[in-house]
């Protein structure tokens, strides 16, 4: 185990090997799959000093949020793995995440002295170790848009204010069968008997969504003792199998986050030929899906200019089959209640074209 403070040095980054388990205390920064190409934005225009964060020698962990506290998402999304080459230049000498990358982007981290780390689904865990949290960057987005809102007295300016959020849709529970198998090296002792099968566990290395099923990876590992009796000697091997399992789902979101948990049961290892192990277990797995969303609310709306006063009393609108009330009073800017009491007979929405008729009152 390796334990990392930041921040990190390139010294330090190349002594880290594939394999190697590390734990990292200290400053990291958090960031959603809209954060990261804005910092790269912000680098490749020189920018970057406004964000007051020095990036090198940092950890960017790659975040999705839920109702437990802040996980890993998938790090392979186009979002977020496009922006490792930048970042890792920028100084970030850490990624942390979850998921497998390109042979591309790992060749882009060696050479620019940074590594990628996958971290398991331990929100819960995470959350605990947490001695403080802040928003450093990007709290609130703005943007002026045009919603289904209308006034009867003029035209009018509408702010939102976007937000993400993660909701839980669905717990997915699943039994798997997986396998594996595993030849001694020509050195070690023939097996001529099993005595022992125990102490197995396993990792969940990534989880996601894809073409209607819910995919869960990992490694399985069980301790396996046996017997030579050339030597009358006891003999030990661990076995790692790795697996993918799925499940099929109705879940369907575009930006999902899976925090899997996973036991082994009913474990098996036979022997074959004297050097050939052969592995089989069952799995229950629990994947709890989130889905990641923007929502929006508005937060000011500003009159820009009044309607000239109507220079009619009486108005007629042609209305157009699958028209409803609220469409033809959006149009001529009276209030929906005006359509409904000034046409008594007619039904919305619109069944056919029909005309609408809009009585003024004319103001003193």
């Amino acid at each position: 185990m390796h334990t990392i403070k930041t921040p990190i040095s390139k010294e330090e980054i190349n002594t880290l090997k594939v394999g190697d388990q590390i734990l990292i205390s200290g400053h990291i920064l958090c960031g959603r799959d809209a954060v990261l190409p804005k910092i790269v934005k912000m680098i490749q225009n020189g920018t970057v000093d406004e964000l007051d964060e020095d990036l090198e020698g940092s950890v960017i962990f790659h975040t999705a949020v839920s109702p437990a506290g802040v996980g890993p998402t998938s790090s392979n999304k186009l979002e977020i793995e496009s922006s490792f080459p930048v970042l890792s230049q920028g100084g970030v000498r850490i990624h942390l995440g979850k998921g497998k990358i390109s042979k591309e982007t790992i060749q882009s981290l060696k050479e620019n002295n940074s590594v990628y780390a996958v971290i398991p689904p331990v929100t819960a865990l995470l959350k605990s170790k947490t001695l403080s949290q802040k928003v450093v960057a990007f709290e609130e987005k703005q943007q002026s848009v045009v919603k289904d809102i209308y006034s009867t007295e003029g035209e009018l300016s509408i702010v939102t204010e976007s937000f993400e959020m993660t909701k839980q849709y669905h717990n997915e529970n699943f039994d798997a069968k997986i396998d594996g198998s595993l030849t001694l090296d020509d050195d070690k002792p023939r097996v001529d008997k099993i005595l022992f099968v125990g102490g197995s566990n396993l990792a969940i290395t990534n989880a996601y969504l894809s073409g209607g099923e819910v995919f869960v990876e990992g490694i399985a590992k069980t301790n396996v003792i046996y017997l030579n009796d050339e030597t009358n000697s006891l003999n030990s091997v661990i076995m790692e199998v790795p697996f993918v399992v799925s499940d099929k789902t109705t879940i369907e979101c575009e930006n999902s986050s899976i925090i899997a948990q996973a036991s082994i049961v009913d474990v098996d290892v036979v022997v074959k030929k004297g050097r050939e192990f052969y592995f089989d277990a069952k799995l229950k797995i629990n994947a709890e899906i989130y889905c990641e969303m923007v929502g929006a609310v508005i937060s000011k709306i500003d009159m820009t200019e009044k309607y000239a006063e109507k220079d009619c009393a009486i108005e007629v609108v042609f209305g157009q089959a699958g028209q409803t009330a609220w469409d033809i009073a959006k149009q001529v800017k009276v209030r929906e209640e005006t359509i409904f009491m000034q046409n008594p007979t007619v039904n919305f929405p619109l069944d056919k074209d029909e005309n609408i008729v809009i009585f003024y009152q004319k103001k003193n």
